[in-house]
């Protein structure tokens, strides 16, 4: 009975490591500038330049296509 007991102890205990493992730490990303930019005018030639243009806007990151 002794040994039924322990090896229960050991397996949940098992459980519980497992699943604390699975829902540690996760990340969350930022918001990315998906719509077009109401400040963002030209050509888009420098990648730098149209993410700090949306970080202006309240995004964490943005990428530019064409020209507007």
């Amino acid at each position: 009975m002794a040994q039924f007991i322990r090896s229960s102890v050991s397996a949940t205990f098992l459980l519980l490591v497992l699943l604390a493992v699975e829902m540690g730490p996760t990340t969350v990303e930022g918001r990315k500038c998906e719509s077009p930019s109401h400040k963002f005018k030209g050509m888009c030639m420098n990648r730098d330049n149209c993410a700090t243009v949306c970080q202006t806007e309240g995004y964490e990151d943005g990428k530019c296509e064409g020209f507007r």
